[in-house]
């Protein structure tokens, strides 16, 4: 501009707002060299990161049953805990219900296993029907079976061939 070329800070806030929209970019405003390297070092690593995270994405959605979202701690857990956690990523499964498989069929192999024992994959489905469940302790403890949706539900996930079947959607 005439007089020295100064803008106004509207005029440059309109220009970034018009490259924004337009060209795609962002940009980041910083007051000293200080925030600019913070700003720049984060862009970096970001940048460096993301091929890494499409990578552990894209390995982790080929699984068809995992625990993603278990943190590990370092400290070794038994069989049976895990066993029991794999059982409660069922919809509507309480913890109840999970021990009282558990206690049943030790280990997802024994339950596998008695599903092919089975005559029928009818009665493979309600396998698991008629276990008895303990809810609460002394006078008011209530026995109940795992029923037919659970023990259908169970059935399904462990004997599928669908590698995209998600927990949530087995009814």
């Amino acid at each position: 501009k005439k007089g020295g070329g100064r803008i106004s800070k509207d005029q440059l806030e309109e220009a970034m707002v018009e490259c924004q929209l337009e060209l795609g970019v962002t940009f980041c405003c910083a007051e000293t060299a200080q925030e600019v390297s913070e700003w720049l070092f984060r862009y970096t690593k970001a940048v460096a990161q993301e091929p890494f995270k499409k990578i552990k994405q894209d390995w982790q959605s080929n699984f068809r049953f995992h625990l993603a979202s278990e943190k590990s701690s370092g400290v070794r857990e038994d069989f049976s805990k895990i066993w029991l956690k794999s059982l409660k990523k069922f919809k509507r499964m309480p913890l109840e219900t999970c021990q009282a498989i558990a206690a049943v069929y030790k280990t997802p192999t024994a339950l596998t296993e008695a599903y092919s024992e089975c005559a029928s994959a009818d009665d493979a489905k309600w396998l698991l029907e008629d276990i008895t469940v303990q809810r609460g302790v002394g006078p008011l403890a209530v026995e109940r079976r795992v029923g037919p949706a659970l023990s259908r539900r169970v059935h399904t996930v462990l004997t599928s061939t669908q590698p995209d079947l998600l927990l949530n959607n087995v009814e």
